[in-house]
C-alpha cells in the first residue's frame, strides 16, 4: 500500500502557519499591554501636526494614515488596535518573505534563519510602538512590488513599480529590504559576478521608476499644502560629501554587523566587534564555499549590498541613528549568520544525518527561544521601565495639585539641566521619554484624560514659568 506524500504546497503553508504562529506568540505581549511612547504622545496630541511633518518627510502616505488612526484611536488605552495593525504587517511583511524563500524549494532551516532576523530590535519597534506600525507594511509592499516586478507582463509590472513607490511614500528605509532579499536569493542559489549583473538589471530599474514615482507624489502634495522638505531629508552637498562618508562608514554600515546590539560603542569599539564578527563570518563562509578566495568576494558584495541598504542615509543630512533605520541590513546579517551556522553543522557531521538532524532541531530550538526572549526582554527591560517612569512622574506632580489649581490649567516648567540618559542607541537611551519636548503636553493630557474623562473640568495645558497659581508640573523635579 502507497503512502500519498503531502504536496510541496501543503508543506509550505504549514511552515508557513507555524512561521506565523510563532511571531505572533513572541510578539503579542508587548503588543496588548497598556502604555504609550514617545512621539505616540505627540499623534494622539495634534495628529495633523505630524501628519504635516511627516509630508515634509516625504512620507505622505505614512502621514495620512497616522492622521487618520490617531483620530480614531483618540486615547492610550485603544493604542494596542494600532500595535495590533504593525503586528498584521510585520506577519505579512515575514510571511512575504518566507514565500519567495519557499518558491526557490528551500529548506526549512532558510524559515528559521528568517524568523530569527524578524525578532531582532531593528523590528521590534514596528509592534511595541505604536507611530511604527508601518514598518512591517512598507517591507511587504516593497517586496511584493519586486515580485511582480519580475513577472513578464505590462501589468504585474507597472504594479510592481505602483506598490514599490508606495512603500518609498510610507517608510523608505525599508524599501530597501529588496536588495536584502536579492543578496539571500544570490546567496542560496549562485553567487556568481554574472548572476549578480543579472539581479542588478532587475532592480535598478524598479528602484529608478519607483524613486521617481514616489519623488512626484511628494513634490506634488507639498506644492498643494505649500510646504517645503524638512532639512533633515534634504540632499546633501559635495562639500558635506567626505565628512558624510566617514560617519556612514564608522555608524549605520558597522552598526549593520551588531543586530541583536542596541548599545551606542566608541568607533574603536565597533571596530573591534566589526573585525571579530567579519573574522567569523568569513570562516563560516569558507567552510560553506571551500575557497578563501570566493570567502572574500562574498564579503565584499555582503558589504557593497548593506552600503546599498542604507543608500538613503548616505545621500540625506540626516545623521541621527535609531535601529529600526538598519532593519533591512540587520535581517540580511543575521540571515546569513544563522544560515551559515546550519551549513557548518552539516559540514561537520557530513554523512552522519540522524546527528545532523538532531543538532539542527536543538540549534534551532535554542535561536527561536533566543529570539523571542530579545523581544521581550527589550520589552519589559527597556521601553515599559521609560514609559512607566514617565508616567509615575506626571501622576505624582498633578497628585499634588487642588482642583481648583486644575480648573486654572497645568503649566508644564521646562527642565534646565540635563536629563539622565544611556549609552544605548538612539530612543532606547532615554531613561524617561520626557526628555522629548514634544512628550510632555501630550503626555500630561492623555493622563488628564484618563483620571477625568470630562477633560473640561480642567483648564488650558501648556508651557509656563510656574510662577502661577495653576497646576505646575515642573520636570526639573525628574529624577531616577
Amino acid at each position: 500500500m502507497s503512502t500519498i506524500m503531502p504536496s510541496p504546497k501543503i508543506s509550505h503553508n504549514r511552515i508557513r502557519f507555524l512561521a506565523f504562529l510563532y511571531l505572533v506568540l513572541v510578539y503579542l505581549f508587548g503588543t496588548l499591554k497598556f502604555g504609550a511612547w514617545s512621539d505616540d504622545f505627540w499623534s494622539l496630541e495634534d495628529p495633523h501636526a505630524h501628519f504635516l511633518h511627516a509630508v515634509k518627510d516625504g512620507r505622505p502616505i505614512y502621514g495620512w494614515a497616522i492622521e487618520f488612526l490617531f483620530s480614531m484611536f483618540t486615547s492610550v488605552e485603544s493604542l494596542k488596535y494600532i500595535r495590533l495593525l504593525g503586528l498584521v504587517g510585520l506577519l505579512l511583511f515575514s510571511d512575504a518573505a518566507i514565500r519567495y524563500l519557499l518558491d526557490k524549494k528551500l529548506t526549512y532551516q532558510v524559515v528559521i534563519a528568517s524568523l530569527v532576523a524578524f525578532t531582532l530590535p531593528s523590528f521590534q519597534l514596528s509592534v511595541h510602538w505604536a507611530i511604527a506600525f508601518c514598518m512591517g507594511w512598507t517591507g511587504f509592499l516593497a517586496l511584493q512590488g519586486l515580485i511582480l516586478w519580475g513577472r513578464s507582463g505590462l501589468r504585474p509590472r507597472i504594479l510592481g513599480v505602483v506598490l514599490f513607490s508606495v512603500s518609498l511614500l510610507i517608510y523608505p528605509l525599508l524599501s530597501f529590504f529588496i536588495f536584502a532579499i536579492m543578496f539571500v536569493d544570490l546567496y542560496l542559489s549562485s553567487l556568481s559576478l554574472s548572476a549578480i549583473y543579472q539581479r542588478v538589471k532587475t532592480v535598478f530599474p524598479l528602484l529608478i521608476l519607483g524613486g521617481l514615482l514616489s519623488a512626484t507624489v511628494s513634490r506634488i502634495v507639498l506644492l498643494i499644502l505649500d510646504l517645503e522638505y524638512n532639512p533633515r531629508v534634504e540632499i546633501i552637498s559635495l562639500s558635506q560629501l567626505p565628512e558624510k562618508l566617514i560617519w556612514f562608514l564608522t555608524r549605520p554600515l558597522l552598526l549593520s554587523y551588531r543586530p541583536f546590539l542596541i548599545d551606542s560603542p566608541s568607533t574603536v569599539i565597533i571596530g573591534m566587534q566589526f573585525a571579530i564578527f567579519s573574522l567569523a563570518l568569513v570562516l563560516l563562509i569558507f567552510l560553506r564555499l571551500k575557497e578563501l578566495r570566493k570567502a572574500f568576494f562574498f564579503l565584499i558584495f555582503l558589504n557593497l549590498n548593506l552600503a546599498m541598504g542604507l543608500f538613503p542615509f548616505l545621500m540625506s543630512t540626516q545623521n541621527q541613528i535609531e535601529v529600526r533605520f538598519l532593519s533591512s541590513n540587520t535581517w540580511l546579517v543575521t540571515f546569513l549568520f544563522v544560515n551559515l551556522i546550519f551549513s557548518a553543522i552539516s559540514s561537520v557531521c557530513n554523512l552522519r544525518k540522524r546527528l545532523e538532524r538532531q543538532v539542527i532541531v536543538m540549534v534551532s530550538t535554542a535561536l527561536l527561544a533566543f529570539g523571542g526572549y530579545s523581544v521581550n526582554d527589550r520589552y519589559v527591560n527597556f521601553i515599559q521601565p521609560i514609559q512607566k517612569v514617565s508616567r509615575d512622574f506626571i501622576l505624582g506632580e498633578i497628585q499634588k495639585c487642588t482642583a481648583t489649581e486644575l480648573k486654572l490649567g497645568v503649566e508644564v516648567v521646562q527642565r534646565v539641566s540635563p536629563w539622565p540618559s544611556r549609552n544605548l542607541l538612539g530612543m532606547y537611551s532615554q531613561v524617561t521619554d520626557l526628555a522629548s519636548e514634544w512628550v510632555p503636553i501630550g503626555a500630561v493630557k492623555m493622563i488628564l484624560t484618563e483620571k477625568s474623562p470630562l477633560l473640561n473640568r480642567v483648564g488650558p495645558i501648556d508651557w509656563g514659568q510656574g510662577s502661577s497659581i495653576k497646576c505646575v508640573v515642573d520636570l526639573n523635579l525628574f529624577h531616577n
